[in-house]
């Protein structure tokens, strides 16, 4: 699976998780976090290829999270934190609450999707693989309750429903009296518990855990004295030892002490010196989330020329009729103008259309109407007497207008010629079977804070292919009657000038507007594209941008969307589109355009056109 396509399902984890409709999953910068509601994971390289195992670990994450959102009370949470600020270790406590809340929220999560086993287990298996490589050989037997414990929780709350097998096995690795402690307390753990009772199970878990470890000390610290008792009683005199104050100290010792001085070093600041077990910060399955994610979607691959990687898609935006601007006058004055030639257009439409759903009978049917030819045969006894409408082709095609609105359409006014396109187009489709749907795409203008963190992330390396995020205007829905968007239709030019930025990034806007295709049920879905020019952003790689659009049309043609690219008074549509033609002015629109698209409507080809060569 692409990285792109699995943005796209991720995108739609909504829909998954039922009746919350809460759940936004956006890709952006560099690092995996959710507030509560949005979801961010990582800006992906969008044609780097995932396999299945990447897949499952990508879409685990997510579905943990969105668990998460679904039913952890964020309110709540930060009202138990705030309790607990009198001087509670707060690592502790948020790492302890944190790990007990994954596993009840995972076992609601697999008690209404039970799909999501898969998933959760492939990232559960990733990320403590990846745990085991950074204690780099550190015995998980020697960790303290303190560091390991909460971490046992999530694997044993995830043996026990048989998921997260290599958090399992670790599992038995640790203190069995730190394993009592964790079964006891996540043992308690049921569909009806809630967060305040995960708290308080945290609270009690950590008191067990500190009774333990300073049971632990104090054995070892009786063991030390007890070692250092029989040590002083056998160095009296002899061999090869030295005496020092009455004292006798053997030269190897001394080496080893000498050697041994300081903590021993270890994976994120555990130590381990004279006290016995290490005491360092308590393991978290969040320190390594993140690079599992990463590497599972390959956010941590260098692109090639022909990789894309947006900086996010957070505030990609779609304007609806109530944020365009109206002017019904400016669409009847251009109707008035050019209704001769819409008549025209709509005629020679409709005598092809209508060729395409004619339906005829057929006699000699056993079943059917009486056919008032055949009386005579019914007289004498005949039953093949009867006939049957022909099954025509019914017009179940949905058709979307897509057009630039990029700066350099202001060029020639390439935007008024492309709105008298639209026009002409929609009042001959009108009467029509055809579902048409009309958009605009350009850029929004950029937030002061994405400069500045695009800044942080380039210079620390990170590579992005553009900047802006993306706006639709949608003029026309698939199920609106003409007259309902007549205004807004008139009021492009205004929409145009004032509405967003002027940038274009066609791969991605016409991915946004190839996925409403996809979801689209009739049997063929039209994508035609009204442009003038090549991609165009504030920070970009050109060459990537161009190359994404291009994949991204090979993407939809091969799901069945049949996409079309109208060069508006340019051919640069000819880099990208296969299939493409150019409109100069409006008298190419019934030779260039309509001529081609009704073709295409009754099943035909683009006939006459051309085909982008491959490259």
């Amino acid at each position: 699976m692409k990285a792109s396509e699995y943005m796209f399902e991720a995108k739609n984890v909504s829909g998954v998780m039922g009746r919350n409709s809460d759940v936004k999953v956006v890709f952006g910068g560099q690092d995996a976090c959710t507030d509560g509601k949005l979801i961010t994971l990582p800006s992906v390289n969008e044609h780097h290829e995932m396999s299945d195992v990447d897949v499952k670990v990508a879409r685990g994450y997510v579905d943990h999270e969105a668990a998460h959102v679904k039913w952890t009370d964020n309110k709540a949470w930060s009202r138990i934190m705030r309790e607990q600020e009198d001087g509670t270790d707060m690592d502790a406590f948020h790492g302890t609450v944190n790990a007990l809340e994954d596993v009840r929220i995972e076992g609601k999560l697999l008690n209404e999707y039970s799909g999501s086993r898969d998933n959760l287990d492939a990232v559960a298996d990733a990320v403590g693989k990846k745990l085991r490589d950074n204690l780099d050989g550190q015995p998980l037997g020697e960790l303290s309750a303190r560091e390991v414990g909460a971490l046992a929780a999530t694997w044993y709350g995830r043996g026990r429903k048989s998921y997260g097998r290599v958090g399992a096995e670790m599992f038995k690795e640790i203190d069995p009296a730190i394993q009592e402690i964790v079964m006891q307390h996540v043992d308690k753990i049921d569909d009806k518990t809630t967060l305040k009772d995960v708290a308080d199970l945290a609270t009690s878990m950590m008191t067990s855990f500190d009774k333990h470890d300073k049971r632990d000390e104090e054995e070892e610290e009786e063991e030390k004295e007890k070692t250092a008792g029989d040590d002083e009683s056998t160095s009296v005199g002899g061999g090869d030892e030295t005496k020092e104050s009455g004292k006798s100290v053997l030269p190897s010792e001394t080496e080893e002490t000498s050697e041994s001085t300081g903590p021993a070093k270890m994976d994120e600041g555990h130590t381990e010196g004279a006290e016995g077990k290490s005491k360092g910060k308590v393991l978290s399955e969040d320190d390594v989330k993140e690079d599992v994610l990463k590497a599972a979607t390959g956010s941590d691959v260098e692109m090639s020329d022909l990789g894309y990687r947006r900086f996010s898609d957070e505030l990609d935006e779609v304007f609806s009729q109530d944020k365009l601007l109206e002017d019904q006058d400016k669409f009847t004055s251009i109707h008035e103008e050019m209704v001769g030639q819409i008549n025209v257009i709509r005629r020679k439409l409709e005598r092809k259309l209508m060729s395409k759903v004619q339906r005829g009978w057929h006699g000699g049917q056993t079943k059917g109407r009486l056919d008032s030819r055949r009386l005579v045969g019914a007289y004498t006894g005949s039953e093949s007497v009867y006939k049957s409408r022909d099954v025509g082709d019914d017009l179940d095609i949905a058709v979307m207008i897509a057009v630039d609105h990029s700066g350099s359409m202001r060029h020639k006014k390439r935007i008024w010629m492309a709105q008298k396109a639209v026009i002409a187009l929609a009042e001959a489709l009108e009467p029509t079977q055809v579902k048409l749907s009309i958009q605009g795409f350009k850029t929004k203008k950029i937030p002061i804070k994405w400069h500045k963190q695009f800044r942080e992330d380039t210079a620390a390396g990170a590579t992005y292919s553009s900047i802006s995020p993306i706006l639709l205007l949608e003029y026309k829905k698939f199920e609106q009657p003409l007259h309902r968007c007549r205004s807004v239709i008139g009021g492009m030019i205004d929409s145009f000038y004032r509405l967003g930025s002027y940038h274009n990034i066609d791969g991605a806007s016409v991915k946004k507007l190839g996925e409403q295709m996809l979801h689209r049920k009739e049997k063929r879905k039209i994508l035609m594209v009204m442009s003038d020019g090549m991609p165009e952003d504030d920070e970009m790689r050109r060459d990537q941008m161009g190359a994404d659009l291009k994949a991204v049309i090979d993407n939809l043609e091969s799901k069945g969307v049949e996409v079309f690219g109208v060069g508006i008074q340019t051919n640069a549509v000819e880099r990208f589109y296969r299939w493409n033609t150019v409109v100069s002015d409006t008298s190419d629109l019934e030779k260039e355009l309509i001529d081609r698209i009704s073709n295409v409507l009754i099943g035909g080809h683009w006939d006459g056109g051309h085909a982008r060569k491959a490259s």
